[in-house]
């Protein structure tokens, strides 16, 4: 049989400690299912990520210049369809 209890804790330092009391003996193997509650975005190690794209030639500040005028593309095409004022083109992703 088992049993199922509910516990909520902070993750810290790579230990889960809960919030309230449990309880249990010392040592009792448990199981669990993690659920994030925390709306936080999470650290990203963009360098680490794109590293295996990248090489000693890659212009970095190219790359962000083009992300830039993505990012000012979108922001238009968004703009343009809250105003109703788009074309076909402009609801494609």
């Amino acid at each position: 049989m088992t049993d199922k209890l509910t516990v909520r804790a902070i993750y810290e330092d790579g230990v889960f400690n809960p919030l309230e009391s449990i309880d249990l003996p010392d040592k009792e193997m448990v199981e669990f299912e993690i659920e994030f509650k925390s709306k936080k975005p999470k650290n990203v190690d963009f360098e680490g990520a794109l590293k295996p794209y990248w090489d000693e030639n890659t212009d970095v500040e190219a790359v962000l210049e083009e992300l830039r005028a993505e990012r000012t593309q979108s922001f238009e095409r968004l703009m343009r369809q809250i105003e109703g004022d788009f074309e076909e083109d402009d609801l494609k992703p």
